[in-house]
């Protein structure tokens, strides 16, 4: 298949700003240019420590985390990092520790990402959607020993804080809203909750159809939410209806940033659903394919996955030498997938420490998260309480806010004569002959006039 780009023509700027700026417009939409733009802009960059030149690091960071290479990420993430704290630049870091976190994550240090990320869970003035994407990355850094409540509590207050950003546009909002859709059905896929993460996943691809400018989302977010429903409806035990939802990957070319979550899906497809039914010629001609992407986009796990299973079915029809050439390459992709995580891994590690918190320390820092979340509207500006609450002393019920009823005047209540009152008399008889006893049968009777 040959990928048609429908983009409009760019013509690369002389300026090392102009750089820095397409970078910055294309990193959604084609993430592929961008990396490049602002790595050419890193090689044209001013002296180290330069705004424009620590931006430029944090763009090749961010757009090479979306295009799946965590590994190439880590260098350029960490060069923005110690470019940014010095120079006050608090929005560039935040966000190159989140690139960090999801890196940590990626490359098999998960909870590395809790102290990456505390900096940015700490800061109180940091932008809202700044601050979901550190809670997101925070669950998703925890979530094999998090608690569900609290990872649940992360994610609502995390689609809470996209919703108040009134600095993202709309399609940005609802590109981000996506992303945590899908992230919210591989949470709910991992506890075995297929009908909740079918829910989210499908949330996630109506959240698309609204975007105004279709051009903007590079394929990452649609990749994604496609991968998590067809993983959810194959663990729902729904292959057939896992094929029917795969089956617009191959309606539309695969970009470079859904080109691992594609990989991912049609794997799934071809191992859980045509090989059990049969159709191995089918499935042959998938892993093919899988294989053309993964040498297109330099993608080398699914390169090794995609050989590994090509070769298990060369082996089951009798094909050793087509089997031993396909382990081989398969052994070699891996060992060199092995090597750049190794590399990324070791150079996290020197910059941030060893040390990783056990399951009651993330336990605290989950529920403190939380806390803050919670306690965080109070600090937004509210209306003044009324004069009368202030005024009046403490109350072991507030006042209520309807009108007060005494402004309407209450009828006077009539006086009594208290000489015209009843009055009841117990009247009792004595009895001469010693002591007295009750009359009749035993009511008090009338008093004699």
């Amino acid at each position: 298949m040959v990928a048609a780009n429908d983009l409009p023509p760019i013509e690369e700027p002389a300026g090392y700003d102009a750089l820095v700026e397409l970078s910055d417009r294309l990193q959604w939409s084609a993430p592929e240019l961008a990396v490049q733009f602002a790595r050419r802009a890193i090689a044209r960059g001013p002296a180290a420590g330069a705004p424009e030149l620590v931006r430029a690091h944090g763009l090749a960071a961010t757009t090479l985390v979306r295009l799946g290479r965590c590994a190439d990420a880590v260098e350029p993430a960490l060069a923005a990092l110690h470019g940014a704290e010095p120079a006050g630049l608090t929005e560039v870091a935040a966000l190159a520790r989140l690139d960090l976190a999801e890196c940590a994550r990626e490359l098999g240090e998960p909870l590395l990402g809790c102290t990456i990320l505390g900096p940015v869970l700490d800061t109180p003035g940091a932008r809202p959607a700044t601050r979901a994407g550190a809670i997101w990355q925070l669950a998703g850094c925890t979530v094999h020993v998090g608690r569900r409540d609290d990872l649940e509590d992360l994610l609502a207050e995390a689609d809470r804080l996209l919703a108040a950003d009134d600095r993202l546009s709309p399609d940005a909002r609802l590109l981000e809203r996506g992303l945590l859709a899908a992230r919210t059905a591989a949470y709910h896929r991992r506890h075995g909750e297929t009908e909740d993460a079918i829910e989210s996943a499908r949330e996630g691809l109506g959240l698309l159809v609204r975007l105004r400018d279709g051009q903007i989302e590079g394929g990452r977010v649609w990749a994604r939410l496609i991968l998590e429903l067809v993983l959810a409806l194959l663990d729902d035990d729904q292959p057939g209806e896992a094929e029917h939802q795969a089956g617009p990957l191959f309606a539309r070319p695969v970009r470079a940033a859904g080109a691992p979550a594609v990989g991912r899906t049609l794997l799934a497809v071809a191992t859980r659903v045509m090989v059990p039914a049969g159709r191995v010629d089918a499935a042959r001609g998938l892993l093919d394919y899988v294989l053309s992407l993964a040498e297109r986009h330099t993608l080398d796990w699914l390169l090794a996955d995609a050989l590994s299973l090509r070769a298990d079915l060369d082996e089951r029809a009798a094909r050793p030498a087509e089997a031993l050439h396909g382990l081989r390459g398969a052994h070699a992709a891996e060992q060199r997938h092995r090597r750049s995580v190794e590399v990324a891994r070791r150079r996290l590690v020197l910059e941030f420490g060893l040390t990783e918190p056990g399951p009651d320390a993330v336990t605290l820092l989950l529920r403190g998260v939380v806390r803050r979340a919670v306690a965080a509207p109070v600090t937004q500006p509210v209306a003044p309480p009324p004069a009368q609450a202030l005024l009046a002393g403490p109350e072991p019920f507030p006042a209520p806010a309807a009108p007060v009823r005494e402004h309407v005047p209450a009828p006077p209540e009539p006086v009594v004569d208290e000489a015209d009152l009843p009055v009841a008399l117990t009247v009792v008889r004595l009895d001469l002959a010693g002591g007295s006893k009750p009359a009749g049968n035993g009511a008090v009777p009338a008093a004699d006039v």
